[in-house]
């Protein structure tokens, strides 16, 4: 039978043994936050925050709406999206203001698109991804759309 010296000893050393695995985890730890931050910094962790929605939506420029010549029996009745806004499908008034998506130039309501693009990242019409470059960072137009289908 097992006395309470022994039994002492047994916890003693268990004890020990779970205080040196939780070490090692927490140094583990350690060692892979210091590489990810390394790591990290090479690759440029130090560029600019990423510009806010309400930023973009500032930066997209207000165009007045000018009919195309012809009216709609030209060849602008084959393309609806340039006479009505594809979210809202409503049509464009004259000298109603619309923004211009940067990169793919599609038009739409300015409070359509803003509204879209709270909850989307892409065109309304041709899905192509809304990204912001370096160049708007500056004060300069919002300018990239990529993958474009």
């Amino acid at each position: 039978m097992m006395g309470w010296d022994e039994l002492g000893h047994w916890i003693t050393w268990g004890l020990v043994i779970f205080l040196a695995l939780v070490a090692v985890a927490v140094l583990i730890n350690v060692v892979c936050q210091a590489m990810y931050a390394f790591g990290r910094s090479l690759r440029g962790g130090t560029k600019m925050p990423a510009l806010s929605l309400e930023e973009v939506l500032e930066r997209i420029p207000d165009v007045p709406y000018q009919e195309l010549p012809g009216g709609a029996g030209g060849a602008a009745a084959d393309d609806d999206d340039r006479e009505t806004c594809v979210i809202c499908v409503a049509p464009y008034e004259p000298g109603e203001t619309f923004g211009v998506l940067p990169g793919c130039r599609h038009v739409f309501h300015k409070l359509c698109v803003a509204k879209w693009l709270r909850q989307n990242s892409t065109c309304p019409l041709c899905r192509a991804a809304f990204t912001v470059t370096d160049d708007a960072r500056q004060g300069n137009a919002v300018s990239a759309v990529e993958n474009m289908v």
